[in-house]
């Protein structure tokens, strides 16, 4: 029994470490979540974690690491509506003009925000927190401007549910971004 006593007790000991760094490492997304909140009161504390959680690697990410991955989430968010628009538009009757111009300018709106959002991934892994604040900005704005579209010829957007899910998701990398020019 004694010498089994050991390798108890090492095994013991590993376990606590891996329960302490599971523990750690999560805090890292509820005290940049936490943070964002502080700069940001429109922002969903609750959506950022959960968002920033279903990725396993922000469990060792830093803050730089969580932009990354925060903008990944909302790239993909983008492409979803951008598929969402181009259904939409196969599928719209010959007669609607004005809806499939504003479908159109969406989806010409979500294209940019894409492309956008993979150059801010690209400035935050150079450090250029500046270019990817700019960046993400603009790709923030595809969904108000998508929404105005529809709104100006008093239509009702078929977008508007995922336009605010979008609008809320890349609050969260435009946040982060803003957090690593405190650092």
């Amino acid at each position: 029994m004694s010498q089994f006593l050991p390798s108890i007790f090492f095994s013991l000991f590993f376990l606590l470490l891996l329960h302490q760094s599971s523990i750690v490492s999560g805090s890292i997304v509820e005290k940049t979540c936490n943070r964002c909140v502080k700069i940001d009161q429109g922002f969903d504390y609750n959506l950022c974690v959960s968002l920033l959680n279903s990725n396993p690697n922000s469990r060792n990410a830093d803050l730089s690491g969580l932009g990354v991955i925060s903008l990944d989430i909302a790239g993909a968010k983008a492409a979803n509506i951008q598929s969402t628009i181009n259904k939409l538009l196969k599928s719209l009757p010959g007669g609607k003009k004005y809806e499939k111009g504003c479908l159109e300018d969406c989806l010409e709106l979500y294209t940019d925000a894409i492309s956008q959002l993979r150059d801010s991934v690209e400035a935050i892994k150079a450090r250029r927190n500046d270019d990817a604040r700019t960046w993400i900005s603009a790709a923030v704005d595809a969904a108000s401007t998508c929404e105005d579209g529809f709104q100006e010829g008093g239509l009702k957007s078929p977008l508007n549910k995922q336009n605010d899910e979008y609008l809320k998701t890349i609050l969260i990398p435009l946040d982060i971004a803003a957090l690593l020019d405190t650092e």
